[in-house]
């Protein structure tokens, strides 16, 4: 337990020193780095490190010596990098997409472990072992794990304040009169929505319009609507307090806050397919403030309130087919026919993960992990030995051994932290097992 030793606390403090940790007891770092150590093997490393150190012998001019280790080095990572980040698809299936096999899609943080490997970052080492260089890598492609410091997969966003007016004629049905907040091509609400919005009896209504993709886990949609909503919100703020300051409204919503709006309230709420898949657009009533718009979108985009959802997109966006480039744009522009590709078809929902809060905090100086963790990962290691927390004397010695750095010795407290620890290191190898 080398975060205990004298000296070696401070290390601790790094927010990447307890994923780390976490990461290589899993079974999956280990069998990707078993597997990539293969192909490197195979690449000659041996040799490589043979010429490097010749040609440090050799020559002593510095310029020549950075050109000529450039030279060789430049194969041998054109060989070796791509195969080895290519590992976590080695099992895929001809027919299934790289976005699909990822169990939480193209931006799954598996893809960063082939980094660690090629940076030398072998789960034999601790985060000490490691050093700096090396510590540095791993906070450079953090997030490493799954709900680590945001959500596991940032799809595309867009956020938007819309007024939408009734047509009083009945042609559109509900119209798009006044906006904030530019948003991104295709995930713009049109002009009339395809589906009714606004209550029956309602002629003109104001909402906060989020367009995300329907795929998604709940909690990383919930951490990325909030990231959204506060860089738009608090311009002038790196680390903005959301309860404290003071957000800048747009003022086509800040004109609509009800301060007096019940807090629990869901009226009005209404989640309905977008134009494109995997996409689906939630419209939350502007007369919500910060807070209660986040605590709507939270409710609206849970798991078990989108099954509903989910059936509706699919009914509504069909079998995806390729759409030719229409005669009258063929007309204007002079070009030939061109078949555009279809959008990404809807892979159904990445409910992996288990609902659970990803940004982990601590009290203890600037440490982004909980000192249960620290607690949890002990007793991990000490359970690993076979110490069982009770009365016998390997079990008084190790409740002792955590009294004497400050942890509880109350088996009550130390099992429910081993629990945690152990089923994070089981949820990962879980979501990862068909890669590996």
């Amino acid at each position: 337990c080398w975060w205990y030793a004298p000296g070696f606390q401070q290390f601790r403090l790094n927010p990447s020193a307890g994923p780390w940790e976490t990461l290589r007891r899993t079974k999956s770092y280990p069998a990707l780095h078993a597997a990539a150590k293969v192909i490197m093997e195979e690449a000659g490393p041996d040799q490589y490190n043979r010429r490097v150190r010749e040609t440090l012998a050799n020559i002593k001019d510095p310029l020549k010596l950075d050109i000529e280790i450039t030279r060789l080095t430049l194969p041998f990572a054109q060989s070796v990098v791509p195969k080895v980040r290519r590992v976590p698809f080695s099992k895929k299936p001809p027919h299934r997409s790289e976005r699909d096999w990822l169990p939480l899609g193209q931006h799954d943080p598996v893809l960063r472990w082939g980094h660690l490997v090629l940076a030398g970052c072998s789960p034999d080492l601790n985060w000490v072992q490691l050093g700096s260089e090396r510590r540095g890598v791993v906070a450079g492609v953090t997030p490493f794990l799954p709900r680590q410091l945001r959500s596991e997969g940032y799809s595309l966003m867009d956020v938007s304040i819309r007024e939408l007016v009734r047509d009083s004629k009945g042609e559109a049905g509900e119209t798009i009169t006044q906006s904030a907040w530019s948003g991104i091509g295709n995930l713009l609400p049109v002009k009339a929505p395809c589906f009714p919005i606004l209550p029956a009896a309602a002629q003109q209504g104001i909402y906060v319009v989020v367009t995300f993709e329907l795929g998604q886990p709940s909690e990383a949609l919930e951490r990325q609507f909030k990231a959204e909503l506060t860089w738009r919100l608090f311009p002038d703020s790196k680390q903005p307090n959301l309860s404290a300051d003071r957000p800048k409204y747009p003022d086509l919503w800040a004109e609509t806050i009800d301060p007096n709006l019940h807090e629990r309230t869901i009226s009005g709420v209404l989640t309905v397919p977008a134009r494109h898949p995997p996409f689906a657009m939630c419209w939350i009533p502007a007369n919500n403030n910060l807070e209660r718009v986040l605590s709507r979108f939270a409710n609206a985009v849970r798991e078990e309130n989108r099954r509903k959802l989910e059936q509706d997109c699919v009914t509504y966006w069909g079998q995806q087919q390729t759409v030719a480039l229409p005669a009258a744009v063929q007309e204007m522009t002079g070009c030939k026919s061109v078949r555009f590709p279809p959008h990404q078809r809807y892979a159904g929902l990445k409910s992996e993960l288990k609902r659970k809060p990803a940004m982990m905090r601590c009290t203890v100086g600037h440490d982004t992990v909980p000192k249960e963790f620290w607690l949890g990962l002990s007793a991990y290691e000490l359970r690993a030995r076979g110490v069982r927390f009770d009365r016998s004397p390997s079990g008084r010695s190790a409740l002792a051994f955590l009294k004497r750095n400050g942890e509880p010795d109350d088996p009550d407290l130390i099992r429910p932290a081993l629990s945690a620890f152990t089923g994070r290191v089981r949820e990962i190898d879980k979501l990862y097992s068909r890669l590996f």
